[in-house]
């Protein structure tokens, strides 16, 4: 039932990447977001691999390439969290580095609540006590990047900062999937393996939409950047300024 499906997601979803990829290429958005187009290019690449070892039916290799690149994948997430805050705040430095800290902050914190929320966990029959450590080690990544995802987007709204288009639709891409894996890799978790069809169709459904969001704010060309309103730029000014006197004593 779910071999024909899951097949035309895949295929689906590589292609709206490849799309996506070429778009940022022929933009020439590597300068002014290189860690999401390094994200996109590794997607690409180890999708298209994965594919190719599934066809060769070499298990073991895809069993080991599936979960390498999503460390990989998911390394490069908080990477574009990071890019995208730094964006934001680019000409903030003390809102950056106040940022910063709240992050570093907000990843210590969630670094804990992962290590709990692992511990209660149920202990289904996994096959490999390999594939238990790599599950909860994602899903502990999976956490960070969702709660990374919503303090950034609570800074901005706190700050009033405005945001490019093109940068929100990074970020709601991120946030969105995140957030959406998070539930299901946590929903799988109490279920267990026998509705594993499922969260891999609903898994892929998530991945495409983010693709898509992706295509759609890179592909339609954005207008020149409209100036901050006079009041918020001179808030964020005031702001900016207030905490470089305290970083300063």
């Amino acid at each position: 039932m779910f071999g024909p499906i899951t097949a035309s997601l895949w295929t689906t979803n590589f292609v709206v990447m490849v799309a996506l990829l070429y778009l940022l290429l022929r933009r020439r958005l590597w300068r002014e977001i290189p860690v999401f187009v390094a994200l996109i290019a590794v997607s690409v690449l180890c999708s298209a691999v994965l594919q190719l070892l599934a066809g060769l039916d070499f298990r073991w290799g895809y069993y080991y390439g599936v979960w390498f690149s999503r460390a990989i994948e998911g390394l490069l997430g908080l990477a574009v969290i990071h890019e995208v805050l730094r964006k934001v705040l680019l000409r903030f430095d003390a809102l950056r580095s106040l940022a910063h800290s709240a992050f570093w902050i907000a990843i210590i914190i969630l670094l804990g609540a992962a290590v709990a929320s692992e511990a209660t966990m149920p202990d289904q029959d996994w096959p490999h006590a390999l594939t238990r450590a790599l599950a909860g080690i994602e899903r502990a990544m999976l956490l960070l990047s969702a709660g990374l995802m919503v303090l950034m987007f609570v800074l901005v709204a706190i700050c009033g900062m405005p945001w490019r288009r093109l940068i929100f639709g990074v970020a709601l891409g991120l946030g969105i999937y995140a957030a959406a894996k998070l539930a299901l890799v946590t929903t799988y978790s109490y279920l267990g393996m026998e509705w594993f069809g499922w969260y891999t169709v609903a898994l892929m459904v998530t991945g495409i939409l983010q693709s898509a969001i992706w295509v759609t704010y890179v592909g339609i060309p954005e207008r020149e950047p409209e100036s901050a309103p006079q009041l918020v730029q001179f808030t964020l000014e005031r702001w900016n300024n207030a905490l470089l006197e305290v970083l300063q004593r």
